[in-house]
């Protein structure tokens, strides 16, 4: 019955689904299958703010900083720049929540963040753990994942806010 119960889970449409059995958690995420002893635990939901410039210690313990400057030293998966006046004294860094819209850099219409951890096949037990840089209650970055269609840095030759996950 257990054996049959498995082989249900990785045969369904799902890309994420999960079973209890006796002593045993087992979970289909994307093309994984997981088996635990119990559940894994639910990430706790953190908001911190960044003060503009400085730095805060994300849960997992790396770090976000973020500095002023003059010129632009050039973006990457962990790096973002975007222009410092409009943005306000300080962002916010938070978890998700269930209904956050983002507008991707390249798109012109929302999405949910919801849709982009499954169009990136994040797991759900990752997606609470990612952290979000929001200004001015807009989400502007997926700190490490994806930029926002935030105007650039640059454009208008004012200072340049850099933020970087180390």
């Amino acid at each position: 019955v257990h054996l049959q119960a498995v082989e249900d889970l990785l045969l369904q449409n799902r890309s994420q689904a999960q079973i209890d059995l006796p002593d045993c958690w087992v979970a289909r995420r994307y093309e994984n299958l997981w088996l635990r002893r119990e559940e894994p635990q639910a990430s706790t939901p953190f908001e911190f703010v960044l003060p503009l410039p400085g730095e805060v210690e994300l849960p997992d313990g790396r770090v976000l900083r973020a500095t002023i400057g003059d010129e632009q030293e050039g973006e990457s998966a962990c790096v973002v720049e975007f222009p410092a006046s409009g943005l306000g004294p300080e962002l916010q860094v938070r978890s998700w929540l269930p209904g956050d819209l983002f507008v991707p850099q390249g798109m012109n219409g929302r999405k949910r963040l919801k849709r982009i951890f499954s169009d990136n096949m994040i797991e759900l037990e990752r997606r609470h753990q990612v952290p979000i840089l929001v200004s001015n209650g807009k989400i502007i970055w997926l700190v490490g994942m994806r930029r926002s269609n935030e105007k650039a840095a640059g454009l208008d030759g004012g200072s340049v806010l850099r933020v970087e996950l180390l």
